[in-house]
């Protein structure tokens, strides 16, 4: 059984509305069903992602965010493990996925995140 597009749409906007209500873990319930019904679709990972990273479960964050780089290798998906590499303080590894985004393409984000890396701490 698989989703139409409707009702896939349908269930990434409610389980987006549950990550911006402060609600992640009723997001990860429909997002892990939807993963399960759409085996090559990246956004539930994505979505997923952001679903654990509300809930500072950061390796579940990342790990979900590498399925989604499996599945389709996206610049937002890099852009936002890159996100998470810094908020958790390894830098090294946000520089990698910055650098992989930027030598793709021109991406202004990526950019900004890349040259903040590069100031001096105060």
């Amino acid at each position: 059984m698989s989703l139409t597009d409707e009702e896939r749409d349908t269930l990434l906007g409610l389980a987006a509305t549950w990550i911006e209500v402060g609600r992640p873990d009723d997001a990860c319930t429909i997002l892990c069903g939807i993963a399960d019904l759409e085996p090559d679709d990246d956004a539930p990972h994505r979505l997923l992602a952001e679903a654990f990273a509300k809930n500072e479960r950061w390796e579940e964050a990342l790990r979900a965010l590498g399925t989604a780089l499996e599945k389709r290798d996206v610049v937002a998906t890099r852009r936002r493990r890159a996100e998470i590499w810094i908020e958790r303080g390894f830098y090294a590894n946000a520089v990698s996925d910055l650098d992989a985004i930027l030598q793709t393409r021109d991406d202004p984000r990526a950019k900004l995140l890349r040259a903040r890396l590069h100031r001096p701490l105060r």
